[in-house]
């Protein structure tokens, strides 16, 4: 049996807000995950799949990420300043930053996601990489609908996103 070996070692904590408790890991360089109402051991190993090893611990980006959540779910805050530590590269790359592009109180189909980065073809590949975005409502994932205005999927729970659309302001079909 091979031995898995870790390469960075990344703080994780827990907080709470009004939506509920989130699990943030950071790295030196930035937020590396953030994940809604999820097992602390789901989380610490999908972290280790990566290749981390985890530490409980309060960082100075963690305590951003909490506080600049908290702003944002108040309605205090409509953009994010977290420094992040992306794990991707290329084709699902671009399609993270496009969707961090997209402004709050707006959304985009998957299809305008994939024009975005001059593939509008692959919008299933977009939806994807959109999919396996690890850093919720910090890289907008919930402002991606579908083409015929509906909703679509959402990994943290489609009434979370149908709440965080509407707490920007954006009217939607939530059929």
């Amino acid at each position: 049996m091979k031995r898995f070996q870790h390469f960075e070692t990344v703080a994780i904590n827990r907080f709470e807000t009004l939506i509920g408790d989130f699990w943030a890991a950071a790295s030196n360089k930035g937020l590396v995950r953030l994940e809604r109402e999820v097992a602390k051991q789901s989380f610490v190993h999908r972290l280790e799949r990566s290749g981390m090893k985890t530490v409980e611990k309060l960082t100075t980006v963690i305590r951003t990420v909490h506080k600049q959540l908290n702003e944002y779910l108040n309605g205090e805050r409509r953009s994010f300043n977290i420094p992040l530590d992306l794990r991707f590269r290329g084709f699902e790359l671009m399609v993270l930053r496009a969707v961090m592009a997209i402004p709050f109180g707006e959304t985009r189909s998957y299809k305008a996601v994939a024009a975005m980065i001059g593939r509008p073809n692959a919008y299933r590949a977009a939806g994807n990489a959109v999919a396996k975005n690890p850093i919720t409502i910090i890289i907008p994932c919930h402002r991606v609908i579908r083409s015929d205005g509906r909703l679509g999927k959402y990994g943290g729970d489609t009434r979370v996103k149908a709440w965080l659309l509407k707490h920007e302001g954006v009217e939607i079909d939530i059929t």
